[in-house]
């Protein structure tokens, strides 16, 4: 994620780092909650601003070489983005942008999700090649305080 954010804010200087890690609402789904979440400042009622925001988010959810959406994102490792109304994700990447659903519309900042490979840098755009898929830790109940990470986890967590 480190990475990721020293990419963008050296090639995009207009915007700035809003952090990884936050306080989220307690129960809430957040990568932010164990540093897997970016927001980068950037306005959308900043035309320039805006313009810029597009510039990067053209280039992650381009179609690829492999005829799929999201190439970049993709090989980056993030899972989905929110910006300005709408919500972009790896898992429905055919659908491309989609109105955002929920009490933030995101209008001064994007907000960038990452697997556990996308913010650990284990990713084919940092080391040319593909890893098997780390779950990260699961959380004991619904609701309760994910444990810290102690390595990678191969197996999914249950629903």
């Amino acid at each position: 994620m480190k990475g990721f954010r020293r990419l963008v804010l050296a090639r995009f200087p207009s915007g700035f780092d809003w952090g990884t890690t936050r306080a989220c609402v307690p129960g809430a789904t957040s990568e932010h909650h164990d540093g897997r979440a970016w927001d980068w400042g950037v306005d959308a009622n900043n035309p320039k601003q805006l313009a810029t925001a597009g510039q990067l988010l053209t280039w992650l959810t381009a179609v690829g070489p492999d005829g799929q959406p999201g190439y970049h994102a993709r090989r980056l490792g993030i899972m989905y983005i929110i910006f300005n109304r709408h919500i972009w994700g790896q898992y429905r990447a055919a659908e491309g942008w989609r109105p955002l659903t929920g009490s933030s519309p995101h209008l001064d900042h994007v907000h960038f999700s990452f697997t556990w490979n996308g913010a650990l840098k284990r990713t084919s755009f940092w080391k040319g090649r593909v890893f098997r898929e780390d779950f990260g830790p699961c959380s004991p109940a619904p609701g309760q305080p994910t444990p810290p990470r102690t390595g990678p986890n191969f197996t999914p967590c249950p629903r």
